[in-house]
């Protein structure tokens, strides 16, 4: 069970203060595949550009070996929506998940 750790100042003071190393960076080390289940909703679609990359490499690093990733977001047609924010993903965007060396188990599209 993770406890909640609220520091607006410096939020991962407590973490820091146990691995003191400047040179690695220790937060992604102590998560990497450690969870059996990540879930993730909207978070990606608020994120330009490149973020969007680093975040879903990032989510998909903390599945253990057969964890499961849920991702719950809206879609789009690639060029449609372009100005949406946030901005759904399209097809190729949410097929990342897959070449990241996920399998997709269940994917429902639901009409708005």
């Amino acid at each position: 069970m993770l406890k909640s750790y609220q520091d607006k100042d410096n939020p991962t003071g407590w973490f820091d203060s146990i691995y003191t190393d400047a040179q690695e960076d220790h937060r992604a080390v102590f998560w990497a595949e450690s969870f059996e289940l990540v879930y993730e909703c909207n978070t990606i679609q608020v994120l330009p550009g490149k973020y969007r990359i680093q975040a879903r490499d990032s989510m998909v690093s903390l599945l253990a070996p057969q964890g499961y990733i849920l991702v719950s977001c809206r879609s789009r047609l690639k060029g449609e929506q372009d100005d949406d924010i946030p901005l759904p993903l399209d097809k190729e965007e949410i097929d990342c998940f897959i070449r990241c060396g996920l399998d997709v188990q269940q994917c429902i599209h639901l009409n708005h």
